[in-house]
């Protein structure tokens, strides 16, 4: 039992840093007044939800 919940715990953790690193490469692979755009866009909904 305590396996089956570690290996829980690490599929979750893989899964987390996996989204963390897509999100980066997608952020360099965008040009800059792209991201530029998407960080305005991202603040606007966090202000204003």
């Amino acid at each position: 039992m305590d396996q089956a919940r570690r290996m829980k715990d690490l599929e979750k953790e893989n899964a987390r840093l996996r989204r963390a690193v897509s999100d980066q490469t997608l952020d360099k692979l965008m040009p800059a007044p792209v991201r530029k755009t998407m960080r305005r866009i991202s603040l606007m909904s966090a202000v204003h939800p």
